[in-house]
């Protein structure tokens, strides 16, 4: 035997899949809970085998284990009495006599009969015939003997070699055990992609680490996986379960400590950073057990370095390579069934009063308790609404125009100055999309009393479309949609104070018309927009240069050659906006609408931006704002996700120069954090439009 390393079954914590449940009558939270034990190694065997050098007399050796001396014997007494076999983990009487037996895989009668049924050595019986044919008898049995136990020596030590690695056969059942490839590799020091101060290299780095965190499973994989599914939290759709693979858990667990430990360059970047003293402690001890289940033996040896100054220098270093998992592999098994944060909607647990509703859930990675939160209904509240018809003279339109718009609440129960909620006026973006893209913003007046203002530009949705004009750069300007802006605020009386938020575009929209500072305006909402076009562009760029090769290929030949209708163009672009645009799959019903709207009329959108392209070439393709901004006299607050195609190089002219101003990145969104981080979104425009517990104080 090459030493005491013994498997055995423990707890929950060495499992190979976390799969969230209902766990509360009182909570709308739903926890990380794990079924089956892992095979791991036993921590107090180890112990054992460490301190055999200093506790020799108490550390029988192989050769004395069959030695009755109650001081030798009984270290080996008291570990039997917990001791486990795999392949049989009920013990029988004859299990507890042969453990040192039952550690091997296959107990075969041979070795059973060298040890006797007792325990005792025994020498084997036989009584070889007299004469010639006896001898050979004799010489060929001993022979065949001699075979035979080599065999299964070879046997037995392969299968102590095959428990030590970890193989296959030692893993809980799981999934993901078919993509498993071994490789080895040294894990010993040194610095990699994710090691240093946080940047933006390093923190992509751990999300792209994080990318599989949430994956699809099937009823009989969780079944084969030993879950509990009285309570289990199934998938809207009812094509299977959200999961968790342990391994991305504990990562986000590092992650999250690695963001404790630089909290400071974390909260300015806007990240929320609350941290629990629950969840602190649950991503240390869950760390604690996997490091102790997983145990690694290879020995660091210390050596002399050469000193620095005038000291000499100890340093613990190793050649050894450790067995590994191959990561690639791992990561494209979860890819292939992967579920995007916040992006998925689950059928309403067994303790929610509307048992028919149908909701979202997101997993929060940063400074949360490990688990998943519910969020709200993805439906309009049912309250006060009005909608209409606004008359607009459109300067060049040579008809008559008007603006559609919807109120969501009591619009003129709240135009008091004096009160902290005012009426909100919504621009969506495009140019060409629809009102409906923001509809979840609608959650502000059911939160908050918001009176919530939906309206569709001019050329688009409800409103009048005006298809002769495409190309015409002078009719299509942001004049004419501030004009529209005015003349809304203007019919439905909002002079005496008003919100306004805009988004993308629509972003780009609401900055202009702040920079006028127009009478009644209180406060503004710059969300997923730039300071500037070109450092829009920028940033994309950047982005794009992260895609694969093949990826970025179709997209340039697609924009170069003008064939952005091609299936392998609308097949690249789509792999960049599912990173970059909205990272919920399938594509919510919102977004679905507002493509519908660009794509059924695009004279705006062709002719301001420039069409189905990435590449600016419309009368947009130079716009920038950043010298106009110090004119902003209102409180501003800047919403943008982590992920977003605008990248924080476009964001940081409205922080640095914008006299008031709050600025907040959503870790797990990208283009549209209203539908991919709902819940939190809303929180945060909310808190910032009913005020702020420290609103009197902004950073400038």
């Amino acid at each position: 035997m090459s030493g005491p390393l013994v498997y055995t079954y423990i707890p929950s914590g060495c499992d190979a899949i976390m799969r969230p449940c209902w766990f509360s009558p009182t909570s709308s939270v739903i926890n990380g809970h794990t079924g089956k034990s892992l095979y791991c190694s036993r921590w107090n065997w180890i112990m054992t085998f460490l301190m055999c050098p200093l506790l020799h007399n108490y550390c029988p050796s192989p050769t004395s284990r069959r030695q009755k001396s109650a001081v030798t014997s009984q270290p080996y007494q008291n570990l039997d009495s917990s001791l486990t076999s795999k392949t049989s983990p009920e013990k029988s009487e004859k299990s507890e006599k042969f453990h040192f037996v039952r550690i091997m895989k296959e107990k075969t009668e041979s070795t059973e009969h060298l040890l006797g049924d007792d325990g005792e050595e025994v020498t084997p019986k036989y009584s070889p015939r007299t004469g010639s044919m006896g001898s050979r008898v004799a010489t060929f049995a001993s022979i065949l003997s001699l075979i035979l136990l080599s065999y299964i020596s070879i046997i037995l030590t392969i299968d102590i070699a095959k428990r030590q690695s970890s193989t296959d056969n030692d893993l809980p059942y799981s999934p993901a055990n078919s993509a498993i490839r071994y490789e080895r590799r040294s894990v010993w020091g040194g610095h990699s992609k994710y090691s240093g101060p946080p940047s933006a290299e390093v923190d992509d780095a751990w999300e792209e680490l994080l990318e599989g965190l949430n994956v699809r499973g099937t009823k009989e994989e969780l079944t084969l996986a030993g879950a509990n599914q009285t309570n289990i939290v199934q998938l809207a759709d009812k094509t299977g379960y959200p999961v968790v693979p342990l391994v991305y858990h504990h990562i986000h667990c590092l992650d999250s400590l690695r963001k404790i430990h630089y909290i400071e360059y974390f909260r300015n970047l806007g990240y929320d950073t609350t941290v629990t003293e629950e969840h602190f402690e649950h991503c240390l001890e869950t760390l604690r057990k996997q490091v102790m289940c997983h145990a690694d033996l290879a020995l660091l040896n210390a050596e002399w370095v050469k000193p620095s100054d005038e000291e000499n220098h100890i340093e613990l270093r190793t050649n050894t390579e450790s067995k590994c998992v191959n990561w690639d592999s791992i990561q494209s098994w979860a890819m292939e069934r992967h579920l995007v944060q916040g992006g998925y909607k689950v059928i309403a647990g067994p303790f929610d009063k509307k048992k028919h509703r149908v909701l979202p859930i997101s997993i929060r990675l940063t400074f949360q308790l490990c688990g998943v939160s519910i969020v709200h209904e993805l439906i309009m509240p049912e309250t006060k609404t009005t909608e209409g018809e606004i008359p607009f003279d459109a300067p060049g339109a040579g008809k008559p125009c008007h603006t559609w718009y919807k109120v969501i609440g009591d619009l003129h129960g709240k135009k008091s100055t004096s009160s902290k909620v005012l009426p909100l006026i919504t621009c969506h973006g495009g140019p060409g999309a629809c009102h409906e893209l923001l509809g979840p913003l609608a959650d502000l007046n059911t939160q908050f009393g918001i009176p919530v203002i939906f309206y569709d530009q001019i050329g688009s949705g409800k409103s009048t479309h005006l298809r002769e004009k495409a190309g015409d750069v002078t009719f299509w300007n942001e004049e004419l949609f501030i004009k529209e802006i005015d003349n809304i605020v203007d019919y439905l009386g909002l002079r005496d104070g008003f919100d306004i938020y805009g988004q993308s575009w629509g972003g780009m929209l609401a900055t202009r018309y702040a920079t006028l500072n127009p009478i009644g305006l209180r406060k503004l909402i710059i969300a997923d927009a730039p300071a500037s076009v070109e450092l829009e562009q920028k940033g994309e760029h950047i982005l794009r240069s992260k895609l694969p090769k093949d990826v970025r290929d179709a997209i340039e030949k697609g924009e170069k050659e003008g064939t952005t209708d091609s299936t392998e163009y609308q097949d690249a672009i789509t792999i960049f906006k599912r990173k970059h645009v909205c990272r919920i799959v399938p594509e919510p019903e919102e977004l679905r609408i507002a493509y519908e709207h660009i794509k059924e009329d695009s004279t705006s959108v062709d002719t301001m931006w420039g069409g189905d392209v990435q590449e600016p070439t419309g009368s947009l393709k130079d716009w920038n704002i950043i010298s106009e901004l110090p004119k902003i006299n209102v409180e501003t607050f800047i919403l943008h996700g982590r992920y977003d195609q605008v990248q924080d190089l476009a964001v940081i002219p409205f922080f640095e120069l914008i006299p008031k101003v709050r600025w907040v990145t959503l870790e797990n969104s990208s283009h549209v954090g209203f539908l991919e981080e709902r819940e939190r979104y809303m929180e945060l425009l909310g808190g910032f439009l009913a005020g702020f517990p420290d609103s009197d104080s902004y950073e400038s």
